[in-house]
């Protein structure tokens, strides 16, 4: 019986593997990079399957951080221990696809309920921008900062300018 299922999990992790091998940088919801096999050559499974390894187990700041180290990816930190995915959408870039966003970064549209719109890393609709809206990426979160808090309170800091400057990401 042990067997049996050893077998078909190994069926079914092949049928998986193969079909995340193909080219999907035609399938509508897979955007560039992660939808890019020039970037990531074994598409779904650099991700999906553990760093091609079934039995592997990774967070998934460990599965973003194995390529966002500086060599393979642009190098990022994480942000307070927060997971990657609560603020980047790995398949959509959704703010060029809601706003034309041309500086996206895989940004999500809304972050724990919180409208995001990122157009660009300075400027109107960037990090925190400043006006009455606080629906830049810095501020739909921050609650206990100096600046750029979620409810407008705190004092203005070099609004406009791009946050990752001074603030790694």
């Amino acid at each position: 019986m042990k067997l049996f299922w050893y077998s078909l999990t190994c069926i079914f992790f092949f049928i998986n593997f193969s079909l995340c091998q193909k080219d999907i940088s035609d399938i509508k919801g897979v955007d560039a990079p992660h939808g890019d096999p020039t970037k990531l050559p074994n598409l779904c499974s650099d991700c999906h399957f553990g760093y091609n390894d079934p039995n592997a187990t990774a967070t998934i700041n460990d599965k973003c951080l194995s390529c966002h180290n500086g060599v393979s990816a642009q190098a990022v930190e994480t942000h307070r221990n927060i997971s990657c995915v609560t603020c980047h959408n790995p398949h959509h870039q959704e703010q060029q696809r809601t706003y034309g966003s041309s500086y996206s970064k895989l940004v999500r549209t809304m972050i724990n309920g919180n409208p995001v719109k990122l157009l660009d890393s300075t400027g109107q609709n960037s990090f925190a921008d400043g006006d009455d809206a606080y629906d830049g990426i810095c501020e739909v979160c921050h609650t206990t900062t100096a600046h750029h808090r979620k409810d407008g309170s705190g004092t203005a800091h070099h609004d406009g300018e791009d946050c990752t400057s001074c603030h790694p990401h």
